[in-house]
């Protein structure tokens, strides 16, 4: 290359370069730092009869800062995924027929502008059509050139034409999916504070409901502890034959407390109760002191209610088994119960200090016995029961309980084979319960 013409190129570029930075004035004045350069691609569909023009285009695009340029394979192959070859950008009516293809291609590309250079006409006719930044046509450009070729100063007036069009474009693009982005996270908070709001007002409401309807816990709690009763029953014969029977006992009793399950927002909740005691003792009968003992053991299913924080209703369905046996004697050995259990009560918290809980329930008899069927069929009734409970918790998770249930039971006995005449007997007991008790 010759002095002269290394010259000229260097002076052909110089002028390019400023030339591009003039067309880009619009850009540059408003934020050239704050502003992103514009991603731009540039291609050739005329195939070889159109490089020497590419070339001369594509060497002043890229002399700019403000320009990114995506080069043809990049965009081509990405074009490829969404079925846009070369001659759907060389026609105007596939271009127009792919518009959102051609806009969904941009936006996978990150592209805001396409310039289509196409050379035609035996290389006498160049074309540049503009498209924006949302796949539509702006701008048709035509020139005339020899040979395929384009000059400097044609190449720098298409582009000044190109820029002119597309840069306010862009612009507005930019700023619409500026305003879009700012709506949509304004959209984004505002349905984050309504979460929250929600979720506030939800947890106000769950908040005020358990200091008006309480706040139940699921968990389970164990009491064993010392265990006091009197027992009196009483039989009598139609003939007027009565017999009574009499005695304390003193042994050990006790009761599981799982609560299993809450629900209406910890405002109910449902467990199991496992309870029981045991008791041998010596009672005088007649002149003869025998060994006896009390056994009870039983469970029950409940839920529990609070009507305010500190007022609750129970209901519970179960079932138990008691028996009081005597030593071995003529007359009376003792008696056996098997029975349903059903019942409501009320339960009243003195804050986290202590429980007060009443309660009465009916003892459907399901199956009894009277000194091992000495008595004959039985007739059996109802039974009827009262408790009260008191617990207090001196530290967390430490209870000491105190127990008070009292039970009745009848029954008949048609044709007893020990006695000549009907018979009934009633059982009155009271058992109170005195407990240590951990909570889990």
């Amino acid at each position: 290359m010759t002095p002269v013409s290394t010259i000229r190129s260097h002076l052909v570029w110089l002028l390019s370069a400023v030339a591009l930075l003039v067309c880009l004035v619009p850009m540059d004045a408003r934020a050239q730092d704050d502003e992103p350069p514009l991603r731009l691609a540039f291609i050739n569909v005329a195939g070889e009869p159109g490089a020497n023009a590419y070339s001369t285009v594509q060497g002043i695009l890229l002399q700019s800062s403000q320009i990114i340029l995506v080069t043809q394979p990049t965009f081509m192959a990405g074009a490829s995924r969404y079925n846009l070859g070369l001659d759907v950008f060389r026609q105007g009516s596939a271009r127009e027929e792919n518009e959102a293809n051609i806009r969904e291609l941009m936006k996978s590309l990150d592209v805001e502008a396409i310039v289509i250079q196409d050379v035609f006409g035996k290389g006498g006719k160049l074309q540049m059509v503009v498209m924006g930044p949302r796949g539509r046509e702006l701008r048709d450009l035509r020139r005339d050139i020899r040979k395929g070729r384009v000059t400097d100063d044609q190449a720098i007036d298409l582009l000044k034409e190109v820029f002119s069009t597309l840069v306010p474009e862009v612009r507005s693009y930019r700023e619409e999916q500026d305003e879009k982005a700012r709506q949509a996270e304004l959209e984004a908070q505002r349905a984050l504070e309504e979460d929250k709001e929600e979720v506030s007002i939800r947890d106000q409401v769950i908040a005020e409901r358990s200091v008006d309807s309480g706040d139940l816990q699921t968990g389970y709690q164990l009491n064993v502890g010392a265990m006091m009763g009197h027992r009196l029953m009483r039989l009598s014969g139609e003939d007027g034959f009565e017999f009574n029977h009499g005695t304390p006992f003193v042994g050990v009793g006790g009761n599981l407390d799982a609560r299993f399950a809450t629900f209406s927002e910890g405002s109910g909740a449902a467990g199991l109760n496992i309870f029981g005691g045991y008791a041998p003792f010596k009672t005088a009968f007649y002149d003869a002191m025998l060994d006896s003992s009390f056994a009870r053991v039983g469970a029950e299913l409940y839920v529990v209610f609070a009507l305010t924080s500190d007022f609750l209703v129970r209901a519970y369905g179960g079932g138990e088994a008691l028996s009081i046996t005597l030593g071995q004697n003529e007359l009376y050995t003792g008696h056996r119960y098997i029975s349903a259990r059903t019942g409501a009560g009320v339960e009243y918290l003195f804050g986290e200090l202590a429980t007060l809980k009443l309660g009465a329930g009916i003892l459907p008899i399901l199956k009894a016995d009277n000194s091992h069927g000495a008595y004959g069929e039985v007739d059996a009734r109802l039974g009827f029961e009262g408790a009260a409970r008191l617990e207090v918790s001196p530290i967390k998770a430490v209870t000491i309980a105190l127990d008070y249930t009292a039970q009745y039971y009848s029954l008949g006995f048609p044709a007893p084979t020990v006695l000549a005449t009907p018979a009934a007997t009633t059982d009155l007991l009271h058992m109170i319960v005195l407990s240590l008790g951990y909570r889990m």
